[in-house]
């Protein structure tokens, strides 16, 4: 099983993680050739993150849903650019942190944060969806879904793609940072 791939020659598009690929790849007996098909590139206007921070600090917010652990790691980077990270920190440990999966909750984890729910794989939109209406229904009025007081959509993409071109023009309007997840 260890030479499965019998010397070929195998195209990796990971990002991220594309030396561990790679490494994977020669543990099997493949070549790697190493094509990373995107780079995730701070915005370099970061109103929206800051504005998002304010609202925070102020106490402002119930809860916030985090989708990915790179969008994770640079909101709080973003907001400690203003304040001191500790603070930031402080203020999102007083919300209900919901986690789309492993990444946003290792992201939380290394700040010394846990979510208050984190949904189960495969992790799609749906099984959050799912998983806020199970916990709303749950906790009853307590849950902050339910509230209809403070119920504000606040969406902050945290970074833009570098992906070929090919792929962004698939994107409604150029308002999407990342278009082959939806």
């Amino acid at each position: 099983m260890l030479h499965a791939l019998n010397g070929l020659r195998v195209v990796s598009f990971e990002s991220r993680r594309s030396a561990e690929m790679a490494e994977l790849i020669r543990n099997y007996g493949g070549e790697p050739i190493q094509a990373p098909s995107m780079r995730e590139v701070p915005l370099t206007d970061q109103r929206e993150a800051l504005a998002f921070g304010e609202t925070l600090l102020a106490g402002g917010w119930d809860a916030l849903i985090l989708l990915t652990g790179v969008g994770t790691r640079m909101l709080i980077a973003a907001c400690a650019t203003r304040w001191p990270k500790d603070e930031v920190v402080k203020a999102l440990g007083r919300l209900t942190l919901v986690c789309r999966g492993p990444k946003p909750i290792a992201a939380l984890k290394e700040v010394g944060l846990a979510p208050a729910l984190a949904v189960p794989e495969p992790n799609t939109w749906r099984d959050l969806l799912a998983e806020l209406h199970l916990s709303s229904r749950s906790r009853e009025s307590a849950s902050p879904f339910r509230s209809t007081a403070r119920a504000t959509k606040s969406c902050w993409p945290g970074f833009g793609s570098a992906a070929p071109a090919s792929r962004r023009s698939r994107c409604t309007g150029g308002r999407c940072p990342r278009t082959w997840d939806h």
